[in-house]
């Protein structure tokens, strides 16, 4: 089982190593700004919704992008421009990349899908806590799921071959006790004989 987790590991960490290397940004530049609290939609709600993917408005800001272009809570934002919206992350790398740009946010609204022209507001970095790292790029990202998913159907039959060696030694250790348990009445007869 230690190997199978190494393995993904080193698929993991293999993937990001022939990416090219991002430059680094200057601390003095701006990233875009949405003006959301989000949260991630569980399989579930995935599923009650009608939908594949998405990340739901938990909150806007007031007089932010997102409150002026008419976004509200409860709405599912599904897609930026022509980019999927999967998760948080996914939402938070789009818009960042973008200060000060106009974008086209395909959402779910009350069972329909509608669309609408947001103008990204620009933060500074100074106003980021200090442990916004940058994220991951989407390349690797999607290099990762796909190395899981190929490595899934092994890990799978490795543990239900760890889960059947387990039943098997359980058999086996429910037979010795039970074998002890006879020789000990056994003993316990023939002291009694003598």
């Amino acid at each position: 089982m230690k190997r199978w987790i190494f393995l993904v590991l080193v698929l993991l960490l293999g993937t990001t190593v022939g990416l090219p290397a991002k430059r680094a940004k200057p601390r003095e530049t701006e990233r875009g700004w949405l003006g959301v609290v989000t949260e991630n939609l569980s399989p579930a709600m995935l599923v009650a919704l009608g939908i594949e993917h998405g990340v739901l408005i938990g909150e806007v800001v007031e007089d932010g992008p997102a409150a002026k272009a008419g976004l509200r809570m409860g709405d599912v934002i599904v897609q930026i421009d022509s980019e999927k919206v999967v998760d948080a992350s996914d939402l938070r790398y789009l818009v960042r990349e973008k200060p000060n740009q106009k974008v086209r946010v395909q959402l779910w609204r009350r069972g329909k899908k509608e669309e609408v022209s947001v103008l990204l507001g620009a933060r500074r970095p100074e106003f980021e806590p200090f442990f916004d790292w940058e994220p991951i790029p989407k390349e690797a990202l999607r290099a990762a799921r796909e190395a899981l998913r190929e490595v899934r159907p092994r890990i799978r039959r490795s543990v239900e071959l760890y889960d059947a060696a387990t039943d098997s030694l359980r058999q086996e250790i429910e037979e010795l006790r039970r074998e002890i348990r006879e020789l000990r009445e056994k003993l316990e007869h023939q002291k009694k004989r003598e």
